[in-house]
């Protein structure tokens, strides 16, 4: 009997553990807003839990008056955890009055105007017929790495050569990201501070990094002439790892089961060797017997990548693999076409009257021969199409004489790839081929 009571102790006391909770630093404001003018209150939440406990997601309603409530938001979303354990709800008030007026605006904390007043959000609203002053914006500019972070700052960190480096955020958002411009410098072994561009946002996130790299942010708010303190510094410092060794371990396989998906999943290994961080880079090129087709494009940057179709000729892939100075190339997979496209690819090198008829290019120019070997008059037609050309596009049509040549000049806006033909005489195919355009 004592060992149960214990287990049962034990698990209210896990349960209870792993209930999150949040906590407003105060449900009770009030301010002073110009006739006129914007104004706005914050609330600032906080949650408490552990990395176990379920998420929380804030339910903030307006629950009765509502003349002269603009907007209300939250700065960092209304979905808190253990990691994204703060935010601030911003409540924007506008009104124009003739005289002083004092509104109490209520606002649910559970997403029901049946709520207990008691627990409910209230912010008195003293608008002024008089012009106020805007009271200065307070903005913390203090930044942390964000990892492991327990609402301390955090200004040193040391990470492995290879890894990526984790997010650097200021931990105080202001009332609207918006309303403030944000610069981000950066130093590292020459010790001078550079500018980090197209880094605009309150948070950076440095990606891989080789060497000890210092960050720091400045803030100014827009459309004043008052910048805001230059935020404390933060380091990322780098472990060199051992030298690289080879990769190996590099192989791409077909997932059995694409056919279900809808799609075409390629399961790429993991790889052994180099410093133990990899980074991975998917090509993915068309060929057409034995000839690569177009240009040789990256498409995905994972351990694994997801293909959703194709075009009608087979494609290739392979996956290249870094870990600091080491790559390594794996094998290479190849997607055919469905059954209709690789038809069509596969039908079109059979000839079914090659001494009647002859195709070849113009080698001066972009212009397509088509040499007849009829000994009498024929009336044929001739059909170019391709994947991208859906209806196929007939360009003769007529008697052609004795070992007459009918030729084709290709349009300028064709692209570069291959193209098929078929030559019909009455109601029968007499040839198919295809054309590669360069």
């Amino acid at each position: 009997m004592k060992k149960i009571t214990l287990l049962f102790l034990f698990f209210i006391t896990h349960l209870v553990f792993c209930q999150g909770s949040v906590k407003y630093d105060s449900k009770t404001k009030s301010i002073d807003v110009a006739s006129g003018v914007e104004g706005e209150a914050s609330i600032r939440v906080k949650f408490y839990g552990s990395a176990e406990s379920a998420p929380i997601v804030l339910e903030t309603m307006s629950c009765g008056n509502t003349e002269g409530l603009q907007i209300f938001s939250y700065s960092k979303g209304s979905i808190m955890d253990y990691y994204q354990n703060e935010t601030n709800i911003v409540f924007k008030f506008k009104r124009t009055v003739s005289s002083d007026t004092r509104v109490t605006y209520k606002f649910s904390t559970n997403g029901s105007c049946f709520q207990d007043e008691a627990d409910m959000i209230k912010i008195t609203v003293n608008y002024k017929a008089q012009v106020i002053n805007p009271p200065t914006s307070k903005f913390d500019n203090l930044i942390t790495i964000f990892h492991n972070y327990r609402n301390t700052i955090i200004s040193d960190l040391n990470i492995d050569e290879g890894s990526i480096a984790p997010e650097i955020s200021g931990i105080f958002i202001p009332s609207s990201q918006y309303d403030y411009e944000y610069v981000w410098e950066k130093k590292s072994s020459n010790g001078i501070w550079a500018l980090m561009p197209g880094e605009g946002s309150y948070s950076i996130y440095p990606g891989y990094l080789s060497e000890t790299t210092t960050y720091r942010r400045a803030v100014k708010k827009k459309g004043s002439a008052d910048n805001i303190p230059i935020s404390n510094e933060v380091t990322l410092t780098v472990i060199p790892a051992p030298p690289a060794k080879e990769i190996t371990n590099n192989v791409i396989t077909l997932y059995k089961d694409n056919v279900m998906l809808g799609g075409y999943r390629i399961l790429g290994s993991t790889p052994v060797g180099g410093i133990g961080y990899f980074r991975y880079e998917y090509y993915a090129y068309n060929e057409f017997e034995g000839e690569v087709i177009g240009e040789v494009q990256m498409v995905g940057a994972d351990i694994d990548y997801y293909q959703r179709s194709i075009g009608g000729l087979p494609l290739k892939f392979y996956r290249k693999v870094y870990s600091k100075d080491k790559v390594s190339f794996s094998n290479t997979v190849t997607i055919f076409p469905v059954a209709s496209s690789a038809r069509m690819a596969t039908i079109s090198n059979i000839e079914t009257a090659s001494s009647d008829l002859t195709v070849y290019p113009n080698p001066t120019t972009e212009v397509v021969n088509f040499a007849t070997n009829f000994s009498t008059n024929k009336e044929i037609e001739i059909v170019v199409y391709s994947e991208t050309i859906r209806n196929e596009k007939s360009v003769f049509r007529g008697t052609v004489t004795p070992n007459q040549v009918v030729s084709w000049n290709i349009p300028s806006g064709y692209a570069k790839g291959i193209y098929f033909y078929k030559i019909l005489s009455g109601s029968k195919e007499v040839k198919t081929g295809k054309i590669i355009v360069q």
